[in-house]
């Protein structure tokens, strides 16, 4: 998002912790509940699905190239049967790329996106929230929310004890962005875990 004015404000809402091995798995299939759609597809779409990805991989340039990652991200959530979007989806988003459109342009509300580490190569998840108000060149704050030990980065979005996204009203209301790096789990915001939260506020502030 372009111009937009940083404010780092952090919400701790536990004591962190030294991060222990799930703080730098790779495997970030964490999403707990019932997925959203109980989609049946077949081997066959998962291929042509797969194929655009990786026509995408070697063909998409910047700035579109940023996308890339939630859309590889997803695609694996969903090959896992655990993320809350489906296949038909995640291949809207490639078909977008692909016709040299951003899918999150001008998009409002609260969705997943990702980042690919350039520390270890990496897909990083994280939410994003977006008012309704936001564009027109104005400059707004990043309200960057950090999640506790054994959370994730749904937590402010949808969990009870966070408020089950009630932070989403106060923003829509007073007009900032919201941020919840995943942070790699448990890692008390230290090393991978501190460089993560730098990138997506790098990110989410082009």
């Amino acid at each position: 998002m372009s111009r937009v004015f940083v404010y780092l404000m952090t919400i701790l809402v536990c004591t962190l912790v030294v991060p222990g091995e799930r703080a730098y798995a790779e495997d970030i299939d964490h999403l707990a509940g019932e997925r959203i759609y109980s989609e049946d597809f077949s081997q066959e779409s998962l291929e042509r699905t797969e194929k655009k990805i990786e026509v995408l991989k070697e063909q998409l340039t910047p700035p579109l190239a940023h996308q890339l990652p939630t859309v590889e991200l997803a695609f694996q959530r969903v090959k896992r049967g655990s993320l809350k979007v489906s296949l038909e989806q995640v291949e809207m988003l490639a078909d977008l790329l692909l016709e040299g459109k951003d899918p999150f342009e001008g998009k409002k509300g609260d969705f997943f996106k990702a980042y690919r580490s350039e520390v270890d190569s990496t897909l990083q998840p994280y939410r994003i929230f977006i008012p309704s108000s936001y564009g027109n060149g104005q400059h707004f704050p990043l309200l960057v929310a950090l999640h506790g030990y054994q959370d994730t980065e749904e937590a402010y979005f949808d969990e009870e004890r966070y408020g089950k996204g009630e932070i989403k009203g106060y923003a829509e209301e007073r007009g900032y962005l919201i941020v919840c790096p995943y942070g790699r789990g448990n890692s008390g915001y230290k090393e991978l875990g501190e460089n993560d939260v730098l990138r997506v506020i790098c990110v989410e502030s082009h």
